[in-house]
């Protein structure tokens, strides 16, 4: 799928799908397992169908089975626990064995940035996924599911600003700043390696860490460490360092549109 730009050209993509093909997407039974990233790109996609009528999407949030009786684009923003990748896949692994699996024609889990620091297990943490993913295309093979990579955050910051505020924060007491370290989007990229190794050209795979890490020119958001070349987040596409803002959630959400048209 073509990322390289997006703003005016991918609103005349979403203009030029047929209408065929969007009330397709709206007779899917969808199921979103998020938490607050999930929320901005949830956002952007209200937006969206707020400005192009073709978009009839029934998005809410929900994960009661009753509910899926008809269409829906469900959402559930309270997926597991922050920084508990494992609690987020055992969450996900229960409501679909609540009675969502055999309803659902898609299904996706998406984790947070927070959930991957330095020092993560990921190997143990990906194995758990890709056994507790194995059981679900086991038990409800109607359902296809769709693998996130993990999303980043932006570069870390380097030089005068962080040296002041690093500082300021020693005389205070207060621990160094390193929310933002390479160390820990380094991490969440080995990560997404081994996600990407295992399922490319095999299952579907919605990369959201190389969308973040893409300019609207297409260039791309990248640091060193340790030897290694890593993606980042664009800083336009976020007001934090990590969520998006308007920009980066209307990009993010157009581009999930386009790629679950596209399944």
């Amino acid at each position: 799928m073509e990322i390289n730009q997006h703003s005016n050209e991918q609103i005349k993509k979403i203009a030029q799908i047929p209408k065929e093909k969007w009330d397709n997407l709206a007779r899917k039974k969808i199921f979103f397992g998020h938490q607050s990233l999930g929320n901005n790109i949830v956002s952007g996609i209200n937006e969206l169908k707020s400005n192009n009528m073709q978009i009839q999407l029934n998005l809410v949030e929900t994960k009661s089975r009753k509910d899926f009786e008809k269409a829906i684009f469900a959402h559930y923003s309270n997926i597991g626990k922050n920084n508990n990748p494992i609690s987020k896949i055992d969450d996900f692994i229960q409501i679909m064995h609540d009675g969502l699996g055999n309803k659902l024609d898609i299904a996706f889990l998406k984790f947070c940035f927070v959930d991957f620091k330095s020092g993560a297990d990921i190997e143990t943490t990906f194995k758990k996924y890709r056994e507790s993913m194995d059981e679900l295309k086991t038990r409800y093979p109607g359902m296809t599911i769709v693998h996130f990579t993990v999303p980043l955050l932006i570069k870390e910051q380097v030089g005068i600003v962080k040296s002041v505020k690093n500082f300021i924060r020693g005389i205070r007491g207060e621990k160094k700043d390193n929310f933002f370290s390479n160390s820990h989007n380094a991490v969440r990229n080995e990560y997404n390696k081994l996600l990407l190794s295992h399922y490319g050209g095999k299952e579907p795979i919605f990369d959201i860490a190389r969308l973040e890490a893409t300019h609207s020119t297409g260039k791309r958001e990248i640091f060193s460490y340790d030897g290694n070349e890593y993606y980042a987040l664009v800083p336009e596409y976020t007001k934090d360092g990590g969520h998006l803002n308007e920009k980066g959630r209307k990009y993010i959400a157009k581009q999930l549109l386009i790629f679950l048209i596209n399944l």
